[in-house]
């Protein structure tokens, strides 16, 4: 029943969150169970966020906690798991938040899912998360970031995620420029950003240091 299942899940969770950074940082004490044996308990909290995150009957917020949790935790072992979740999860903030997180893999076999998320994906926010991620996995995918840019949805996601300090230094350094000419050229545009978008591009150009950033 709905109880088992609730069960299952913070069991599944807790597995992710304590035994992972047990395993990466190959920790051990007098009680813990083999690191064979942690690998197994592993695997099936993997399991059981497959059963999560591939039910479509699923609540958004287990959803996105159990995404939250794998892709913060999570080894390569989830990342086809991540991968579908980012393309076809029924929920943006779900797919937003694996976008956000995938980029700390820096793992070659994301490239094609990350490029496409940030291409094709319907919810501009998850397009650009992809798009920050994509370009700390392959700097070589700079030419999307131009695409993303010309679109005056994606540059206003951009401009509302870089005001994050957090989310700016995700960003490799050798953009930068690139995002800074793009907001000086949009700020100006006022029958084209409303005083949000314009306040965000305002705080973005100055957490990037731009000496063209105008008081907000």
């Amino acid at each position: 029943g709905r109880s088992v299942k609730r069960l299952t899940f913070a069991v599944a969770l807790t597995s992710l969150v304590v035994l992972t950074p047990a395993l990466a940082l190959g920790q051990a004490s007098v009680s813990a169970p083999p690191a064979d044996a942690l690998r197994a308990l592993q695997l099936e909290a993997l399991r059981v966020a497959g059963g999560v995150l591939l039910d479509a009957s699923r609540e958004e917020a287990d959803r996105l906690n159990m995404a939250t949790v794998l892709v913060r935790v999570g080894d390569r072992t989830a990342l086809p798991l991540l991968t579908t979740t980012l393309l076809h999860d029924p929920f943006a903030s779900v797919r937003r938040v694996v976008a956000e997180g995938l980029g700390r893999y820096q793992a070659p076999e994301l490239v094609f899912s990350l490029r496409e998320a940030a291409l094709t994906g319907p919810i501009d926010s998850v397009r650009w998360a992809s798009l920050v991620s994509l370009l700390q996995t392959d700097p070589g995918q700079g030419d999307i970031l131009d695409v993303l840019l010309a679109n005056r949805n994606t540059l206003s996601a951009a401009a509302l995620s870089l005001q994050d300090s957090a989310v700016l230094a995700q960003l490799p350094a050798a953009f930068h420029p690139v995002v800074e000419a793009a907001f000086l050229s949009a700020f100006p545009q006022a029958d084209v950003y409303n005083n949000v978008e314009r306040s965000a591009i305002a705080k973005s150009l100055a957490a990037l240091g731009s000496e063209g950033a105008v008081p907000v």
